[in-house]
């Protein structure tokens, strides 16, 4: 996984580890963490303000609540002090929660297909206002798209991916000109 500058800090920091390995059942000080609270800890670890920190708070935000991280998880993430000293907080979790979490962070890095594809969707549903393109065709196309997006979902390498992401993308960019040239002007 390769995550730019300080979001990559950050990220290895809290989920990857490094340094000491957490206390299995150390108990929580205070009550548990929400969902939130952790992704604020790597949003403040990473010290930046740009659209990736961003994006990961959100894999973090999204991630803690679809997963169901535990309170021991969401402990060794919030105990973290600093991106010098890390924890090796990803060993709490379970293979499957490693893997979506995983799986979102390099969605903060390169981009999702759900916003390339969504925004491929949204862009063909457009042409239907166009008199070269019947209803059917902008099914097709929506359809295409769709497919991209599960195959970007099932993808088991990195490489895979971004495939589905780039057929995305160039799709959109055919699309856009093909809509500009459309409306005119």
């Amino acid at each position: 996984m390769r995550v730019p500058g300080v979001v990559g800090a950050a990220v290895l920091a809290v989920a990857c580890g490094g340094g000491s390995k957490p206390e299995p059942g150390a108990p929580a000080s205070g009550p548990e963490a929400t969902c939130v609270a952790v992704a604020d800890k790597v949003k403040k670890l990473a010290r930046k303000r740009d659209e990736a920190v961003d994006r990961l708070h959100e894999v973090f935000v999204e991630r803690c609540e679809r997963d169901g991280w535990s309170a021991e998880f969401k402990a060794c993430v919030m105990g973290t002090e600093s991106l010098d000293k890390p924890k090796r907080c990803k060993e709490l979790l379970s293979g499957l929660q490693r893997e979506a979490l995983d799986r979102g962070i390099q969605d903060a890095e390169f981009g999702s297909a759900d916003t390339a594809c969504h925004e491929y969707v949204r862009v063909v549903k457009k042409l239907g206002s166009c008199p070269n393109y019947t209803k059917e065709m902008v099914d097709q196309y929506v359809q295409t798209a769709e497919y991209y997006v599960q195959e970007y979902d099932r993808a088991d390498t990195k490489e895979a991916r971004q495939y589905a992401l780039q057929s995305c993308e160039d799709m959109l960019r055919s699309f856009q000109y093909t809509l500009s040239s459309c409306n005119g002007p």
